[in-house]
């Protein structure tokens, strides 16, 4: 995992264009609050997925967050589809499913 520090600098890069302060984010990022006015979880996670690259992912994300991180409603998120098909055999390995409705 990485330091605090890196992960608040991965998560400020990721949302750049979210306007959020960056304790709010934390919070976000660490499951206090589910949103920010329209910036869901799920749409923090999407950004980290689209930014790094997966082994920096796993630095960022906590192993127990993965699940979420790569939960349906993330995967769908992404864009290009190219994304999204990348991130579905990692799902796969490590939720069981990579199937989306």
């Amino acid at each position: 995992m990485y330091s605090k520090e890196k992960i608040l600098e991965c998560l400020k890069l990721a949302s750049w264009d979210f306007n959020v302060h960056e304790k709010e984010l934390v919070r976000l990022f660490n499951g206090e609050i589910d949103s920010i006015g329209w910036v869901r979880r799920s749409n923090l996670y999407a950004e980290i997925l689209k930014c790094f690259s997966w082994n920096e992912v796993k630095e960022i994300i906590p192993k127990e967050k993965l699940p979420e991180a790569l939960s349906i409603e993330v995967i769908q998120i992404l864009f290009p589809r190219s994304l999204r098909d990348k991130y579905l055999p990692i799902r796969e390995s490590i939720i069981g499913s990579k199937d989306l409705p």
